[in-house]
């Protein structure tokens, strides 16, 4: 029943009842003293289990917060590129996988330790059902796994016109919805890659 958010241009996150529609808590966050100015995006990042959260964006590291208190556990290592502005946990809740920009390396960040193990290239990682990171090529034009198996390849879902934004699993690890830039979300067989259905986007 609530929302968390953060404000634009600043480093505070406000806690919002949904049904209320009021700002039941704001915080300021700054935990990482290479502080970037100019990343004004943030996005905050629930475990699985409620009990932590990672916030990017403020900051030059990912920082990692324990709730509901939001104390300071830590900034996660760096792993080269510019500061991740977006992740997502694994499903264990051990792990955190974000990619970097500039260039975009994807990272899997053990939450224990802090520390950052580089992946490969890639863009919008997210944890696929065999365990392994999945993400979007560097051309945003492929999705697939970011560590193949021997002779497997690299782009198992493409698009040949709008670039990928955005890559997710359904929960049995059946389908992928792939966003594209013109607006549309792809479903996609995950076992054959055939594309199962299409929805498109109605603007405004």
């Amino acid at each position: 029943g609530t929302l968390r958010a953060t404000e634009s241009m600043n480093s505070k996150i406000r806690r919002i009842d949904i049904e209320k529609g009021a700002v039941t808590d704001t915080r300021q966050l700054r935990a990482d003293p290479g502080y970037c100015y100019f990343n004004w995006y943030a996005h905050v990042h629930p475990s699985p289990d409620g009990k932590m959260a990672v916030v990017t964006g403020f900051d030059r590291n990912p920082s990692l917060y324990e709730l509901p208190g939001w104390k300071l556990v830590g900034p996660l290592g760096g792993a080269g590129g510019k500061a991740p502005m977006n992740g997502q946990w694994s499903r264990d809740g051990k792990s955190w996988i974000a990619a970097s920009w500039q260039p975009e390396i994807v990272s899997r960040w053990d939450v224990a330790t802090g520390e950052a193990k580089k992946l490969g290239p890639g863009f919008a990682p997210v944890e696929g059902p065999d365990g392994r990171v999945w993400g979007i090529t560097e051309d945003h034009l492929a999705f697939g796994p970011i560590e193949p198996k021997q002779e497997e390849k690299r782009d198992w879902y493409r698009t040949d016109d709008s670039k990928f934004t955005v890559a997710r699993f359904s929960p049995d690890g059946a389908f992928v919805a792939l966003g594209r830039e013109d607006g549309n979300v792809v479903v996609v067989d995950a076992a054959s890659g055939a594309w199962f259905t299409a929805f498109f986007h109605v603007g405004a």
